[in-house]
């Protein structure tokens, strides 16, 4: 008994001075698992063998000193709990084996008391069990500076504790109604509702210094308003700033706005240099600044060969009106008459028809050889109507007599009514004529008008006067002779509404004769064809008159110099110009040669550019007469950056762009995962929520 309660008492002090490694604190004695108590005998251990951390186990030899002490095998929390069966769902988090409402690692807190954990409450730090939050931001009313206008970052620039979202001077300050909270304006300080921003580059074509060529950085190194970037000729779309876009500016490098092109040669008179005169290729061989188009310039080789081209005035369409009334047999010098003047009896000496027959055919190869003759007489044949042709018009016809007239003079003096037919039927012109426009018509009237005042006689004087002048307004210059025995009065009249104002009183044969000379030399033609090669340039042309060997260079003038008329390939010697071609003709000896020469240089040779491919330029490259032809050049000469396309034509993609693979700086924008100002850091500055 004694030694079992020794054993006893032994047993106990063992178990206080080895059975705990800390002073006051309880022993347990463990289980297998940890849990379970487990007996001596179940075991098959003394009760002082336990498998837990905290537990010495003592040598098995009972010696003093223990055994080498086992690893350490804490809980996976590491903390002081009851081990038991249920797997840890939180094994990384020490306070947690399950995730609860806000996750492992995340504690469940609530701050404010309202029943929310922080980690779902949208006010955390205030109380708002309703968790409102109206403007949808994930910011609760509670504590939203702007609770009716997103703005998850909250930002209040200036401190009053509303956030700008809710401050419209703040949020949009140009009031264009795009808000600027989140950098959305791309002119932010200028009104641009539409936002067009032509050249992508994020700045606002409002105020962009360079609209339509990318340059972020906005450059302008002269301080002009205009970006470095649109200082490239290539790059700008309006390079004289006329508002007129280079591809449709008749003047690229010359302001003007209103494209005023007088010759429509495609270019504009501001940039010239012969704006009255088509001269598309502008040449200026002398460099003056004046076009050779509007200059008087000697053409040294025509183009066809250089030889010079003499041009023969077009011949003037001379048609004559004889008068064959019964008085035309009385004689032309009244003395001759056997009984008196006016007398019907027979003439001692020539008649009036003779004497006229006698002087036209005595100048009919002549002035066949000047003139397209036609001729006519009032009455015809013999009195049975108002008029009938005996020489039908016909171009280049020789003559050498007019007998084809040789009628018997007979009938009254029906001119109003032969002036009529002349304008209604064209006598005075022959058909086909290319040039008819351009060639002088002229009807030369011959009458004794013995008869003829108001009121009475064969003809009325008004009605006359008024053919005449409608022939007059046709084009048709109207010459008056009269014959012995006339009316005078009637024939000024007819003068002056012919516009020449004087007519030839003829008496005989030779008076006739000086009076058609007169008329020859007033007619002469100062319009001359010009043959044009495949390739002339009628911009270039030098004329000179030829005075029989003597070459007098004509200015080109319309007024007392030379034109061309482009529809009838003509030149006309125009005032002074035409005078002294008239007198060089008049005056010069029969065998003397007075023409008009003109040379048409050839067009300038086009040198093929930029090995004949064509570019955006605004130079025919190719040659082929158009211009950047075949070509996108988008709206100007400049590229569109991130299209893809080589918009000028150069044969380079996005040149003069922004590199894609360098980042450049912006304001950074919170939330969008962006490193926006190329700091290395991502959406940094910005709300925790994000």
């Amino acid at each position: 008994m004694k030694f079992r309660t020794t054993c006893l008492i032994m047993l106990i002090l063992f178990f206080v001075s080895c059975g705990s490694s800390k002073t006051g604190e309880e022993v347990t004695t463990p289980t297998n698992d940890g849990s379970t108590e487990v007996s001596d005998e179940d075991e098959g251990l003394p009760d002082a063998v336990v498998n837990d951390e905290e537990t010495q186990v003592p040598d098995k030899d009972k010696t003093e000193e223990p055994d080498k002490e086992p690893e350490p095998q804490p809980d996976k929390d590491s903390v002081e709990k009851d081990d038991s069966d249920k797997e840890d769902l939180c094994p990384t988090d020490f306070d947690k084996t399950e995730p609860g409402i806000c996750g492992c690692n995340v504690p469940d807190f609530d701050s404010d008391g309202d029943g929310i954990m922080d980690c779902v409450d949208n006010c955390y730090l205030l109380e708002n069990a309703d968790q409102l939050d109206s403007d949808g931001d994930g910011l609760g009313d509670a504590c939203d500076n702007c609770p009716n206008d997103k703005n998850k970052d909250q930002k209040d620039s200036d401190g009053n504790g509303v956030g700008d979202e809710c401050e419209p001077a703040l949020v949009d300050p140009d009031g264009d109604g795009v808000k600027n909270t989140y950098n959305q304006d791309n002119c932010p300080d200028k009104p641009n509702p539409d936002q067009l921003d032509s050249d992508n580059d994020g700045i606002g074509d409002a105020c962009d210094n360079c609209p339509l060529v990318p340059n972020v950085d906005q450059l302008d190194e002269n301080n002009n308003g205009k970006g470095d970037a649109c200082e490239e000729e290539i790059y700008n779309p309006d390079i004289d700033g006329d508002n007129v876009p280079n591809t449709e500016d008749n003047c690229q490098n010359t302001p003007n706005e209103d494209q005023l092109d007088s010759d429509d040669d495609g270019v504009g008179d501001a940039c010239d240099n012969c704006p009255e005169v088509k001269n598309k290729n502008q040449v200026d061989y002398n460099g003056n600044g004046i076009g050779d188009a509007c200059e008087n310039i000697a053409v040294t080789e025509a183009c066809g060969g250089g030889e010079e081209v003499t041009s023969v005035p077009l011949k003037p369409n001379v048609y004559f009106m004889l008068d064959a009334s019964g008085s035309m047999r009385w004689c032309a010098d009244p003395d001759d008459e056997d009984s008196g003047c006016g007398s019907s009896s027979s003439c001692n000496g020539t008649t009036r028809w003779e004497a006229l027959m006698d002087a036209l055919n005595s100048k009919a190869t002549e002035f066949s050889s000047k003139f397209n003759i036609g001729m006519g007489t009032f009455p015809g044949n013999g009195g049975d109507s108002n008029f009938a042709e005996c020489i039908d018009l016909q171009p280049d016809t020789s003559y050498g007599n007019f007998n084809a007239c040789n009628v018997g003079p007979n009938g009254g003096t029906p001119l109003p009514e032969s002036l009529t037919l002349m304008r209604n039927n064209k006598y005075y012109e022959f058909a086909g004529d290319t040039h008819s426009s351009e060639r002088q018509k002229v009807v030369v009237v011959i009458t004794d008008a013995a008869t003829g005042t108001d009121g009475s006689g064969d003809f009325n004087i008004n009605t006359a006067i008024t053919n005449t002048k409608a022939l007059v307004a046709d084009g048709v210059k109207v010459y008056y002779m009269g014959l012995a025995g006339v009316n005078e009065t009637n024939m000024n009249n007819l003068a002056n509404a012919s516009g020449t104002g004087v007519w030839y009183p003829i008496t005989d044969t030779a008076s006739i004769i000086t009076a058609l000379n007169s008329i020859s030399s007033a007619i002469v033609s100062c319009t001359a064809p010009v043959v044009l090669q495949d390739n002339s340039d009628t911009s270039r042309i030098s004329v000179e008159i030829n005075n029989n060997g003597t070459p007098v260079l004509v200015n080109k003038d319309n007024t007392n110099g030379w034109s061309f008329n482009a529809t009838e390939n003509t030149v006309t010697l125009n005032g002074t110009s035409c005078d002294s071609f008239k007198n060089y003709v008049n005056t010069a000896p029969e065998s003397a040669i007075v023409n008009i020469v003109v040379k048409v240089a050839c067009q300038v040779t086009c040198e093929p550019t930029n090995g004949g491919v064509e570019i955006c330029d605004y130079i025919d490259n190719d040659c082929n007469g158009k211009i950047d032809d075949g070509i996108n050049c988008g709206t100007g000469l400049y590229e569109i950056c991130g299209d893809g396309i080589d918009n000028d034509g150069d044969g380079d993609i996005d040149e003069g762009c922004p590199d894609p693979n360098t980042c450049v700086p912006e304001p950074e924008i919170c939330g969008d995962n962006i490193d926006n100002n190329c700091n290395g850091l991502v959406d940094e500055g910005c709300s925790q929520d994000y």
